[in-house]
C-alpha cells in the first residue's frame, strides 16, 4: 500500500511540472532575415529585421512599422547573435528566418569563416534563400518596406519562390544546396542577385506602403556565379531558365521566338519540362548528353499562321527548338570560355556515372570542364493553342 502512495504522488509531480524553457511572447522577436556586410571597424557588420507582429494583424495594425532592424559590428557570426541586446530587449527566435542576404565585399571576404555557423546553429533550420546584393548594403534591402507583404524579407522570400515556379529566373538555392555545391568536386554554386531600384530613403518609410508607385522597391538581378569562394560573374535571366532546364529544375517558363519578321514573336507557355543527362568519358574527353523534353501550350501568336492547319504547329516547334537548343549551346560555351566553371553540375555526374575517369580530375575539374564536349537536344510539343485557334490577323 505504502509503495503505491509513493508511485501516485511521483505521477503527480510529473504531472505539476512546468516548462523549464517557456518564453513569454512578449519578451520574444520573430527574426525574418539577417543581412551580412563587410564591418566598418571589426569584421562584420550584422543585421537583423524583426517582425512587429501587431502591424501584420489587420485588426490591430495602426500604421507604425512592420519590423525593426537591428545591427551591430563584431569579429564572429555567434558573438554578434548573442550580443544583439545591445540594442534589442527581447530574446530573438530564428526559426521562421526566411532570408540571408550577403553583400558583395562580405561574400569575397569572409564567406567559408561564417557559413560554418548557419550550418552548425541548431536554432537555425536550413529552408531560407540565399541572396547576393549588389550596389548596395545588404543591410539596406532589409529597410525597404512594400506594400501585401510588409515585411521585406517575407516579400523577397515570395517573390523568389513565384520567380521560380513562374518563369525559373531563381535557382531556389537554400543552405544546404549551396553548401554542397560549393565543397563539391564538380561544380560551382549560383546565388540569386538583388538591387535596390528607386530612392533607398524614402523606400524605408511607412508612406511606401501607401504609394501607387512604390518609392523604392527589390528588384531581382541576373544570377551570381561563385568560385573559389568568390563572384567571378552573371548570368542573364534567359540563361538561369536554361540552366533549371538543364539540371530539371524547371517547373514553368515562358518563351518567345521571332517568326518571319522580327517585331512578330510566337509565344509559348511550357508547362512540363523533364531532362535527362548522361555522363561518359570518351577518348580521353568528358562528353555529355543532354536531353529535354518539355510540353508547352500556345499564349501568344503575332505571326500571319494557320493554326488549323497541324503543319503550323510543327513549324512553331521547329522554331523553338532551334533557338532553345542554340542557346543552351551558347550558355556551355560561355562558362567553358569566359569563366571556367561548371555551373551544370556536369563534373558531380561524371563522377557518379564515371569514377574511374572524374579521379583525374577530382581536385582540377576545371580542366576537364573546359574541354567537355556537350551536346543538347532540347525538344517541345505543343498541345494546344489557348482558347482560341486563329490571331486576328488571319481571321480578318
Amino acid at each position: 500500500m505504502k509503495w503505491r502512495q509513493i508511485l501516485s504522488i511521483l505521477l503527480a509531480c510529473c504531472l505539476l511540472t512546468g516548462c523549464w524553457d517557456r518564453k513569454e511572447l512578449s519578451q520574444t522577436s520573430l527574426v525574418t532575415g539577417i543581412a551580412i556586410d563587410a564591418g566598418e571597424k571589426q569584421k562584420y557588420r550584422v543585421s537583423l529585421e524583426v517582425l512587429n507582429a501587431t502591424e501584420l494583424n489587420t485588426r490591430t495594425a495602426q500604421g507604425e512599422t512592420p519590423a525593426l532592424v537591428f545591427t551591430v559590428e563584431g569579429n564572429t557570426i555567434a558573438e554578434l547573435l548573442h550580443k544583439m541586446n545591445v540594442a534589442a530587449s527581447q530574446k530573438f527566435i530564428y526559426s521562421h528566418m526566411r532570408l540571408l542576404a550577403i553583400s558583395e565585399d562580405a561574400v569575397n571576404e569572409l564567406l567559408l569563416d561564417f557559413l560554418d555557423f548557419f550550418e552548425r546553429n541548431r536554432e537555425i533550420r536550413s529552408d531560407f534563400n540565399i541572396v547576393l546584393v549588389k550596389g548596395n548594403r545588404a543591410e539596406d534591402i532589409l529597410k525597404v518596406v512594400s506594400p501585401i507583404y510588409k515585411n521585406s524579407s517575407l516579400k523577397i522570400g515570395a517573390q523568389l519562390t513565384q520567380m521560380y515556379r513562374g518563369w525559373g529566373g531563381d535557382p531556389g538555392m537554400r543552405l544546404d544546396d549551396f553548401i554542397r555545391v560549393l565543397t563539391s568536386e564538380g561544380q560551382v554554386p549560383v546565388i540569386a542577385n538583388l538591387s535596390i531600384e528607386g530612392d533607398l530613403k524614402k523606400g524605408m518609410s511607412v508612406d511606401n506602403l501607401k504609394n501607387v508607385i512604390p518609392e523604392a522597391k527589390v528588384k531581382l538581378e541576373p544570377l551570381a556565379v561563385f568560385k573559389n569562394s568568390r563572384v567571378i560573374g552573371y548570368l542573364t535571366l534567359n540563361d538561369t531558365r536554361n540552366l533549371l532546364m538543364i539540371q530539371n529544375k524547371m517547373k514553368q517558363t515562358y518563351i518567345g521566338v521571332p517568326c518571319n519578321n522580327k517585331k512578330k514573336v510566337i509565344g509559348i507557355h511550357v508547362v512540363r519540362s523533364v531532362s535527362d543527362v548522361s555522363a561518359k568519358e570518351i577518348k580521353g574527353i568528358p562528353t555529355f548528353r543532354v536531353k529535354i523534353r518539355a510540353i508547352a501550350v500556345v499564349e501568344e501568336v503575332g505571326c500571319k499562321q494557320d493554326l488549323l492547319k497541324s503543319q503550323t504547329f510543327d513549324h512553331f516547334e521547329n522554331l523553338i527548338n532551334n533557338q532553345i537548343n542554340k542557346d543552351i549551346q551558347q550558355l556551355v560555351k560561355k562558362m567553358q570560355k569566359e569563366y571556367q566553371a561548371d555551373i551544370f553540375g556536369f563534373g558531380e555526374l561524371l563522377r557518379e556515372n564515371d569514377y574511374k575517369h572524374f579521379k583525374k580530375y577530382k581536385n582540377n575539374w576545371e580542366e576537364g570542364f573546359v574541354k567537355s564536349k556537350v551536346s543538347v537536344d532540347f525538344k517541345v510539343t505543343i498541345k494546344r493553342s489557348g482558347t482560341k485557334k486563329n490571331s486576328y490577323e488571319v481571321s480578318q
